[in-house]
């Protein structure tokens, strides 16, 4: 769509490296899609999905395996971002809370503070994904990343905290926040 592509070019500071990094992304789902193709005429629907889901299967024993050895407990973090960007002088919360029951861990972000009007909020699936990399790179680092490392991990977020903010937030700079979450995660 050459008019949505004018206009984001008018309204994007670093229009050729964006239109680069998309144009790697297109090509990059477009190999992944034709691959993914080629293996479906080879194996077939059944196989390729029974396989999938051995992968995830296989990932999930393995995270809830290195969970199950850990002690029962809540344990609890608070760290601060230092400001938003535009209110240089309000520190803002980030508490985690994380629950350890059996084989499965919660990490809560209740407490966080709410969202900011400064462009470090982070979206809901971008802080679970905070989340998940904290608890696996220390508990199962050799885990495969899909669905089934993720199982065991459910991650709470209140609606309208940094974390987890209303839609149309500012979210420019959430890059900062998103380490800070997984830092604190890790306590």
């Amino acid at each position: 769509n050459e008019t949505l592509s004018r206009m984001i070019r008018r309204n994007t500071r670093l229009a050729e490296i964006y239109f680069g990094d998309v144009a790697a992304q297109m090509a990059t789902c477009s190999t992944g899609a034709r691959e993914y193709q080629a293996m479906l005429r080879q194996y077939g629907l059944d196989t390729v999905t029974r396989a999938i889901q051995q992968l995830f299967d296989q990932s999930e024993r393995l995270v809830r395996s290195r969970l199950a050895a850990l002690v029962d407990g809540d344990y609890e973090f608070t760290d601060r971002l230092d400001h938003d960007g535009i209110h240089l002088d309000t520190r803002l919360a980030i508490q985690v809370t994380v629950r350890k029951r059996g084989s499965g861990m919660e990490v809560d972000f209740t407490g966080s503070a709410a969202q900011a009007p400064g462009p470090i909020n982070v979206n809901y699936y971008t802080s679970c994904s905070a989340a998940y990399w904290a608890i696996r790179s220390v508990f199962a680092p050799d885990a495969p990343t899909n669905e089934g490392a993720h199982r065991p991990i459910t991650v709470t977020i209140p609606e309208g905290c940094l974390f987890n903010p209303h839609p149309n937030a500012p979210t420019a700079l959430r890059a900062q926040s998103v380490k800070a979450a997984s830092i604190a995660v890790l306590g």
